[in-house]
């Protein structure tokens, strides 16, 4: 209770939630290039939205009604036009034109507020930035363009993320490959999502607090959200679990910052058992403080004034040191894809037993009890 007391909840960020990032270059988006002041992208964005909601609500169910109507399986107005039109190119386009067509990787980021982009910067309409990040992070590191989206719910705990998020997966797919088939005959291929990235785990943490959950009863949901996700997308999907680097946390006092992490690794340990035991689903170990330091620049602040979240340049050294890992399951390179120990970038040393893993789940319980003491 002190904790909520002392939290200041930080907007979403605002401008788009997917683009494509190309190699050595900044992420296509359907941004404006040469953006007007902020209060009149503030409008058009408002606008954007209200367009978007009389689409989806007065619009479409009429389309859908039409026989042959292509245009019901279209996105709404504002979602992504420059974005889509970059991907069609890259897809199609390049092998009518005579060029050589660059390969295109599809990575969603789905989870909570670490997706939404909370903790960003409100003077600029870049959208959330560690899904922007991680694309470019991960187009510079295979040499091809990436297709980022971002799909999220701020406070978000798994269960709500499966209920609000994960079934927008299917629908976007199923829009997408409908708009590849009458582009191309081989729409399976174009509309195919490579890997989810997903960020979960604090918001379940929080339940921990108050008694309300067990590291095994995270790694129960955590096991339906990636089943959930794999039914939407496709058995051949990766999932991509990072750890949550609690480390960096400021909004914890002593001694409670140092349960903060304990507990946090216990839910860390959910997702690497998972990785052990499910096909095409990897962990990324969470990174040191000294690897989020370097990535970001030396003195660079990385936390937002929350305390909780991170800034444009942590959101920055985070996707640089997940690409590490997601870059080898876009290039296929499907070898070790589980082996944690030693990742570069400082991450967590793997736990050496079972025994310390159950150590860490008794830890998490204790406080759990002793959160619902507290209350």
């Amino acid at each position: 209770m002190a904790l909520h007391a002392r939290y200041d909840p930080l907007p979403d960020a605002r401008g788009p939630t997917r683009g494509v990032a190309s190699p050595h270059g900044r992420s296509r988006t359907d941004r404006v290039h040469g953006a007007p002041p902020l209060a009149a992208r503030e409008a058009l964005m408002k606008a954007r939205d209200e367009a978007r909601e009389f689409f989806e609500t007065k619009v479409r169910p009429r389309l859908g009604a039409i026989p042959g109507a292509a245009g019901g399986a279209r996105d709404a107005p504002g979602t992504s036009t420059v974005a889509t039109k970059t991907s069609e190119m890259s897809d199609d386009d390049g092998d009518r034109s005579g060029r050589k067509r660059r390969p295109l990787r599809r990575v969603v980021v789905v989870g909570d507020s670490l997706v939404t982009g909370v903790g960003c910067r409100m003077d600029r309409c870049d959208g959330p930035t560690l899904p922007r990040r991680l694309g470019e992070a991960l187009a510079d590191a295979i040499g091809a363009d990436v297709e980022w989206v971002a799909v999220g719910a701020k406070g978000a705990d798994l269960a709500a993320i499966r209920r609000d998020v994960i079934p927008s997966l299917g629908s976007r797919r199923r829009r997408r490959g409908d708009d590849d088939e009458r582009r191309s005959s081989s729409s399976s291929s174009s509309s195919r999502i490579d890997a989810v990235v997903l960020m979960c785990g604090v918001n379940d943490f929080k339940h921990a607090l108050t008694g309300r959950q067990s590291p095994a009863a995270f790694h129960a949901d955590l096991i339906r959200c990636v089943d959930d996700i794999k039914r939407a997308l496709g058995d051949d999907v990766w999932v991509i679990l990072p750890g949550m680097p609690m480390q960096l946390a400021t909004i914890f006092p002593p001694p409670l910052r140092y349960l903060a992490v304990h507990a946090s690794d216990a839910w860390d340990a959910q997702k690497r058992k998972l990785c052990d035991a499910a096909a095409r689903v990897r962990f990324v170990p969470s990174p040191s403080s000294e690897a989020m330091q370097s990535a970001a620049g030396a003195g660079v602040a990385m936390v937002a004034v929350d305390g909780i979240h991170p800034n444009d340049a942590g959101y920055g050294a985070w996707a640089h040191h997940i690409a590490k890992s997601v870059a080898p399951v876009l290039l296929g390179d499907g070898a070790a894809l589980c082996e944690e120990g030693g990742e570069e970038g400082g991450g967590k040393e793997e736990e050496d037993g079972k025994e310390e893993e159950d150590g860490k789940e008794e830890g998490a319980s204790a406080i759990g009890d002793s959160g619902t003491h507290g209350a």
